[in-house]
């Protein structure tokens, strides 16, 4: 598995902080750029749609190797993840709308 996770780390390519850093400089010229903007916005989107499908696919491969009752174990932890991942959700737009 530390195999399947390093080979995914070395085809991420460049990183986010030079992306941020790119759009940041866009952001702070004394004149903005909309094109340039829109541009460095959709090569940040492009990187970040390809950087989730590289996780996603090393995810799989080490999901594959997992026994039955890890997969079953796997699949009921994401579950309770996902439920604590909504009631913060929930929770935060309730205090959002308390505070409106």
């Amino acid at each position: 598995m530390r195999d399947i996770m390093k080979e995914a780390h070395q085809k991420r390519g460049p990183g986010m902080k030079e992306e941020r850093q790119a759009l940041h400089t866009l952001v702070a010229s004394d004149s903005f750029d909309g094109a340039k903007a829109k541009a460095q916005i959709d090569a940040m989107s492009k990187a970040h749609s390809e950087r989730m499908l590289a996780r996603a696919k090393a995810e799989n491969k080490m999901y594959n190797l997992l026994t039955p009752e890890q997969k079953k174990q796997y699949n009921e932890n994401y579950q309770k993840r996902e439920q604590k991942m909504m009631e913060h959700m929930n929770k935060m737009k309730a205090q959002h709308e308390a505070a409106e």
